[in-house]
């Protein structure tokens, strides 16, 4: 474990309240007492070359915000990018990055701003200081708490307030969204919890009792929820003799499940890490070193246990300590002493899960680095999709032991064993309530391993991608490229909305379901079949019974397709109707994707692509595969999700941050996302809504993926120094995609691009692309002609249904931003104006 206190993140003088991690990993942004929020360049504190690098080379501070006029209490990134503020002003800041020049807050002595961040919104109608914020995890929703006793919960994309809740007697200094985005939980002064019901906005629970004996109130109050929502950490609980954290499960509000005990003084900030950790108690142990002033990381407390995935859990004191706790252990991770003077007011994790951020009312930030063998190997995304596995037997008497917990203090590490049991007075001896016993893994490896990666989320129309579960085995030579998700194997019932079939009579009617239904097959044992059937409204369709097991479904208002185990595919007609027998291909079908077309995607488990045009009866890859993208040079790369484009395009998403579109005419795979790509500075500032298809392609390629961070922030870095040619790549992809609105916007951004750099050449080259030869003949005329004369094929007037000269107008208005363009602006007008003529 390395600590480290950059000196450069500071608010001279003053406290600073709050700290949080922009969703990309590569800013920090700070809640300061001197009425500013600062936003901070991240990578530094990531990788120690970056750190010592000159402030030219690796800027540090990025953008001042000043537009409160009191202390600024909370500091918030949304998942989408955005940071709210809230503050002693009662006022709530809603800022989001725009391209352009940045400029200095008015009044700043600090200089002039490297990222352009600009007010969205200004949200008032609070009466007393905001204390704390918490977006909700899609990022559309934002609720703020305040010494008005109340809770606002507001529309973070119009800055409309939506919602007061008033249930709360004294002053409300925390709360926290539940990651399922059902509950918000509230804390406040009166000695209670709330978990408020998302969709009505009522109480479902007010909890009290591991908040009786709290003593005094404190500066705030910040809860947090673990990762999968299991568990809610509330803080400022106390049992004698010691102040602690009570963890409260979903469902069972009422009593704590456990407690965290230690603690000299009332615990105020509570911050669970993203990820589920398994432990590391079986892994090969690094000898301790010391780290920061002399500290050292704990040693985990039960090594004997089988591993289970849990919750790690940060925990800030106003004893001026912080501690890091895994929720089925009685002992801490990390005691960290003597690393603040004041207290511990709030803390961040990274995406990763193995860096942590606090900050304390002394001024300064301290970041925590964790490595594998401190923390665990990361449960992956569909390892928690596939829930608890079966237990598997144990010894009948199994051996525990324990090992001491060791601290980071400011003083010198013992040398020996011995030392660590002289300083025994000093340590925090945790208690433990009522914790049951420790879930055991399922039969596999004997410990987890470096090799864990973050699998892939769902795939749309279709099922998620991810580890094998119960399938068949892949025959004799044949590799196994996608696998099916568990859920294909496992599940009773799989779903597809097929959409909302619209009439003049009737207007908009209630979406139309598919549901296949495994169940089993009657008068046979161990047999399984399906039943399929769409309804509207609770109002059965059509029904139809298939022998075998459903893998996947997917279909529209046009037809529906069901795979079944053993690589049989059905397709319906929009009325029920077998349009063909069933087909069989080769291999297991994992997934199926379609649009509103009749053009379905088949993926197969050897990686096969098969794009079937239900109309004509055709299959129109011609032998596509997956193989040439999960090379063994990319050991843990899997698919994340296949499927059809608005346009009928394949686009393949995978979990190394990766994704491809497939070029019909090429017969390759075109990348237009991984790392570097989806870094692009244009891309960032869009809002979800106007991403684009290519755009949410990229930002869902790097959601779907967890890298290390240490290695994306190379990537990061050299994103600033390379947007054009990110933009170049995203105007070929937008064009691969057939995407004309994004392809229209994507050419606009990089003219723009180019005309403010003042690149004629460029400019020129793509000025006359769109305005084409002089004196133009048809195409046809063209095409004759160079079968003839073997000159290159004709030119095209229009480039996705919109006429190229229509877009150079555009290009050329443009061109009038920078006056070193004048004399190409000139030019091109005139050709423009004769080519028109001709």
């Amino acid at each position: 474990m390395i600590v480290d206190k950059p000196d450069w993140v500071s608010t001279p003088g003053t406290p600073i309240f709050g700290v949080s991690v922009h969703p990309d990993g590569t800013r920090l942004a700070t809640a300061g007492a001197d009425h500013k929020a600062r936003i901070w360049n991240l990578l530094p504190l990531l990788d120690p070359q970056l750190e010592i690098a000159a402030e030219t080379q690796c800027p540090r501070l990025l953008c001042s915000l000043g537009d409160h006029f009191n202390p600024i209490n909370a500091v918030r990134f949304s998942s989408t990018g955005r940071l709210a503020t809230g503050s002693d002003d009662k006022l709530v800041c809603i800022y989001e990055q725009r391209s352009g020049a940045a400029q200095a807050s008015l009044g700043s002595s600090e200089g002039p701003n490297l990222e352009n961040w600009r007010q969205l919104h200004a949200l008032r109608g609070h009466s007393n200081s905001i204390t704390d914020l918490s977006w909700s995890p899609e990022g559309d929703l934002i609720a703020s708490s305040s010494l008005d006793n109340s809770v606002a919960v507001w529309n973070g994309q119009t800055g409309r307030r939506l919602k007061v809740l008033d249930g709360h007697e004294s002053f409300v200094k925390g709360l926290a969204w539940d990651p399922v985005g059902k509950y918000l939980a509230t804390q406040s002064d009166d000695r209670t919890v709330i978990i408020w019901r998302v969709e009505d906005w009522t109480q479902l629970e007010v909890v009290t009792e591991p908040f009786k004996h709290w003593i005094g109130s404190t500066f705030s109050l910040r809860p947090s929820w673990s990762p999968d929502g299991q568990y809610l950490i509330a803080v400022n609980c106390f049992q004698s003799p010691c102040h602690t954290a009570t963890v409260l499960q979903r469902g069972n509000w009422s009593s704590a499940l456990t407690s965290f005990v230690g603690h000299k003084a009332p615990v105020v900030a509570a911050g669970c890490n993203p990820n589920l950790f398994y432990p590391p108690q079986q892994l090969p142990k690094p000898a301790s070193k010391p780290n920061g002033p002399g500290g050292h990381v704990a040693e985990d407390a039960n090594p004997s246990e089988e591993p289970a995935a849990a919750s790690i859990i940060a925990l800030g004191s106003q004893d001026g300590r912080l501690t890091i706790w895994r929720v089925d252990r009685d002992r801490p991770i990390l005691v960290a002493n003597r690393v603040f003077k004041h207290t511990v007011v709030d803390l961040a994790w990274t995406q990763d899960g193995y860096h942590l951020i606090a900050c304390s009312m002394d001024g300064t930030v301290a970041s925590f680095h964790f490595d594998l063998a401190e923390l665990g190997p990361v449960m992956s995304q569909e390892e928690g999709r596939m829930g608890p596995p079966p237990p598997v037997p144990v010894p009948a008497i199994p051996s525990r032991t324990s090992q001491p917990v060791r601290e980071v203090t400011g003083g010198k590490r013992p040398a020996n064993g011995s030392a660590d049991a002289g300083r025994a007075a000093k340590r925090v001896m945790p208690e433990r309530v009522g914790f049951p016993a420790a879930a055991t893994r399922a039969s596999g490896p004997s410990h987890p391993t470096e090799s864990r990666q973050h699998a892939p989320g769902s795939v749309p129309g279709g099922l998620p991608a991810g580890h094998l579960g119960s399938v068949a085995a892949p025959s004799q030579g044949e590799r196994l490229l996608v696998r099916q998700s568990p859920t294909a194997t496992t599940a009773g019932v799989l779903t597809c909305n097929l959409g909302s079939p619209t009439s003049l009579a009737k207007g908009s009617e209630p979406p139309r379901l598919l549901e296949a239904r495994n169940q089993p097959s009657p008068g046979s044992s161990g047999s399984t079949q399906t039943r399929v059937t769409v309804a509207c409204n609770g109002e059965r369709l059509w029904s139809d019974g298939l022998p075998g097991r459903t893998v996947a479904v997917c279909g529209n208002l046009r037809f529906a397709a069901v795979a079944l185990q053993g690589g049989l595919l059905q397709v319906y007609t929009a009325a029920g109707r077998r349009w063909w027998p069933q087909m069989q291909v080769q291999g297991e079908i994992a997934q199926l994707s379609c649009t509103t077309s009749l053009q379905l995607l088949l993926v197969t488990t050897c990686g096969d692509l098969h794009l079937l045009n239900l109309e004509t009866c055709r299959e129109e890859l011609g032998g596509a595969s997956l193989a040439s993208l999960l090379s063994p040079s990319r050991p843990h790369s899997q698919v994340v999700s296949a499927k059809l484009s608005a346009a009928g395009v394949p686009l393949v998403t995978l979990s190394d941050q990766r994704a491809f579109v497939y070029h019909q005419g090429f017969k390759l795979w075109l990348l237009v996302a991984d790392q570097t790509l989806s870094a692009t500075t244009f891309l960032s500032t869009m809002a979800g809504a106007s991403l684009g298809e290519l755009g949410q392609l990229q930002r869902d390629a790097v959601k779907a993926g967890r890298l290390p961070l240490r290695e994306t922030v190379n990537a990061r870095m050299n994103a600033a120094a390379d947007d054009r040619g990110r933009l170049e790549s995203n105007m070929a992809g937008s064009l691969a995609l057939g995407n004309a609105a994004e392809y229209r916007r994507w050419l606009m951004t990089y003219v723009r691009h180019l005309a403010g750099k003042g690149n004629t050449d460029r400019l020129r080259e793509v000025c006359q692309d769109l305005l084409g030869p002089m004196g133009q003949c048809s195409a046809a005329e063209q095409s004759s002609s160079a079968e003839q004369n073997q000159q290159p094929p004709a030119w095209e007037p229009s480039i996705l249904g919109t006429g190229k000269r229509q877009l150079l107008e555009k290009v050329l208005a443009i061109l009038t931003s920078n006056r070193a363009n004048q004399r190409l602006l000139a030019e091109m007008t005139e050709l423009l104006a004769e080519a028109r003529q001709a």
